[in-house]
């Protein structure tokens, strides 16, 4: 039987953003997964009967701030039971290690990942996205996309979060995608994985009063946001399916 399945390696992140619903009093006890405990899940997989079509390394916190995320990718890479590997980052900490762990995992597995960006303005990507660095996270992106080679398996989505503060940016985003990817790109709508290498538009998930919006304007947003930028048709009567399955509804 295959399943797809979700590991949080760390339920810690170097960033407070807007949408997230991670706040620090929703972390008991921050900490990350060891690599005994991938290990233990390893074998028991093995045990199990099932095979993982995709196993999604993330949850709420940042994966990479886990210290033996290189490891724990070397070993699920070359696991026979797991078809996929995905993971989203806010990609501040993708350097060159990280990169190169990425790049021979890929040699083993499909590997899918998205990357949380939102705005390439400055003082957008500032707000939205708190203690993040827009220069250092393009230049990461920009590094990884020129590394991929024929024998890579990876697809990189990055990601746009329709928000109040980047609702016309969207053209630019797009554009300026295609130049750090370096290649023509898809248009994912609301995914949770990265299924091509491109942009993925989702909607606004609403935390709390603070955001000044609520969610069923934040999902009138993302549609007019779509329209205007010609994503979708203007007739369209597209509706928001979820905040976290993916996809869009008739």
């Amino acid at each position: 039987m295959k399943i797809d399945l979700t590991l949080e390696l760390t339920n810690i992140c170097n960033y407070k953003c807007d949408m997230c619903f991670l706040s620090e009093k929703d972390v008991i006890r921050p900490q990350h997964m060891s690599i005994d405990i991938v290990k233990k899940f390893i074998n028991e997989l093995n045990e199990s009967g099932y095979t993982i079509n995709v196993l999604r390394i993330f949850w709420a916190g940042e994966p990479t701030l886990n210290p033996e995320f290189c490891n724990i990718l070397n070993l699920l890479s070359k696991e026979n039971k797991i078809n996929c590997i995905s993971f989203d980052t806010n990609g501040s900490l993708l350097d060159e290690k990280i990169r190169q762990c990425i790049l021979e995992a890929s040699k083993y597995k499909p590997i899918r990942i998205i990357i949380s960006v939102d705005s390439f303005d400055k003082e957008h990507y500032e707000k939205i996205r708190k203690n993040g660095n827009i220069e250092k996270v393009k230049e990461n992106i920009k590094e990884l996309a020129l590394s991929i080679d024929d024998k890579s398996n990876i697809e990189i989505a990055l990601q746009f979060v329709v928000h109040p503060l980047n609702k016309d940016e969207l053209g630019d985003f797009i554009s300026e995608s295609k130049i750090l990817l370096g290649q023509d790109i898809s248009i994912l709508l609301n995914e949770s994985m990265a299924h091509k290498t491109g942009v993925n538009i989702r909607p606004l998930t609403v935390q709390d009063e603070e955001m000044g919006i609520s969610q069923e304007d934040a999902n009138l947003l993302y549609i007019d946001t779509l329209k205007r930028f010609n994503i979708i048709d203007k007739e369209s009567n597209l509706k928001v399916e979820s905040q976290g399955g993916g996809g869009l509804l008739g």
